[in-house]
């Protein structure tokens, strides 16, 4: 009996000789899949969204199965970070627009004074 291992040693050398069981070969194959969809999506994608996709494509695995390979194979999904609007920043070397109004806003009549407040503008730049 091999002490380590606690199988005896003709068990051990009959294993060596066998070939891959069908769920290791069914594995590695999911290995691809999944490493190829997390990849494809930048690698946010985590068990539920793989799970989801692999669902599309016809595979039909459950998501704690998809979860375990991922953890076996070392995939995480990273983590976006929540946006947060910054509707201030006076520590900044942009130019700032002059006061024509000296803070007086009332109007002699109407169109004389336009005033508005844009506090947040959604756009692309800064996105990934």
């Amino acid at each position: 009996m091999c002490r380590t291992l606690e199988v005896s040693h003709s068990g051990f050398y009959a294993r060596l000789d066998r070939d891959e069981c069908s769920r290791d070969l069914e594995d590695a194959r999911l290995d691809r899949l999944i490493r190829a969809i997390y990849d494809d999506h930048r690698f946010v994608y985590g068990a539920p969204r793989i799970h989801g996709a692999l669902r599309r494509s016809g595979e039909s695995r459950s998501r704690k199965r998809v979860a375990k390979i991922m953890r076996r194979i070392g995939l995480r999904s990273k983590a976006t970070r929540r946006f947060r609007v910054q509707t201030t920043n006076s520590k900044h070397d942009h130019p700032i627009a002059p006061d024509s109004l000296k803070r007086d806003f009332s109007a002699s009549a109407p169109s004389r004074a336009w005033i508005s407040d844009i506090t947040y503008i959604g756009t692309e730049e800064g996105q990934w």
